[in-house]
């Protein structure tokens, strides 16, 4: 019901002090370009051999299914239906299981995650312009990163990509367990920063879990659309809900929503 309420009616237009003081970012189609792709034999490929090197005997195949089990186990574990696992747990839990003896899982376990990521992913890359937007808008405001995503993964995509130490807090539903659209990832990002919802925008590429998210919050939202569509009747958004194309438009319409 609440989330019927919130696609029917949007943001409210009318908050009772509407100054900005942070603004909230998710990662992938939003500040980074971004593909993989985990289905190809290639990235299975590249984990096993990691594995060996280090005295495992398990096969790409065999690989494949323990990491898949051991991610199951995990869902399983947390089981929430929002939930998200720690792949950084899965990779530690699967070099355990297969080189029993490693003498430092945490190790193999982080050097596996990097190299299977970088052989399953396409492309990787920030918008132009991110980094001094970033650098930019940080003048005026808090800004932070809240995405579904891996930590084990992200931190060093961002790292690479000349983002990760722009922002005041970064967290990741990998941190938590937990994923958007519940509102938990933002307002624990929100609550480390030391702001109100209502005083805070988040910045999202997902028409559903990234609004419905913001709204369960507390927060007010603006989509970013960097490839089309970008109608709100095509994305099923209320008419009331600002989208974006570019960065380059987000400082106008944050003046505009603080008045």
């Amino acid at each position: 019901m609440a989330r019927a309420w919130l696609v029917m009616n949007g943001p409210n237009p009318n908050p009772v002090d509407p100054r900005i003081d942070a603004v909230v970012f998710d990662v992938f189609r939003t500040l980074l370009r971004f593909h993989d792709d985990e289905q190809p034999e290639h990235p299975w490929e590249v984990l096993a051999a990691v594995l060996q090197r280090a005295g495992a005997t398990a096969s790409a195949a065999e690989v494949r299914s323990k990491r898949a089990d051991l991610v199951s186990a995990e869902f399983t574990r947390v089981d929430h239906v929002h939930s998200d696992i720690d792949m950084a747990l899965v990779y530690r839990q699967l070099v355990e299981a297969l080189i029993p003896t490693c003498a430092d899982p945490d190790v193999l376990a982080a050097e596996a995650a990097k190299e299977f990521r970088r052989a399953a992913t396409t492309y990787c890359e920030p918008y132009d312009g991110t980094a001094q937007f970033i650098e930019e808008l940080s003048r005026d405001y808090l800004v932070a990163v809240a995405s579904n995503t891996q930590r084990i993964y992200t931190a060093r995509e961002l790292s690479e990509a000349g983002l990760y130490d722009l922002f005041s807090a970064v967290l990741f539903s990998s941190d938590i367990e937990r994923g958007k659209p519940d509102p938990l990832l933002l307002e624990r990002v929100l609550h480390s920063i030391g702001v109100r919802p209502e005083h805070a925008v988040y910045i999202g590429d997902n028409p559903l879990d990234d609004y419905v998210a913001a709204m369960a919050a507390g927060c007010r939202f603006v989509l970013i659309r960097h490839e089309a569509p970008y109608g709100h009747t095509e994305l099923g958004l209320p008419a009331s809900v600002p989208i974006i194309r570019s960065f380059d438009q987000l400082p106008p319409l944050l003046d505009g929503l603080a008045q």
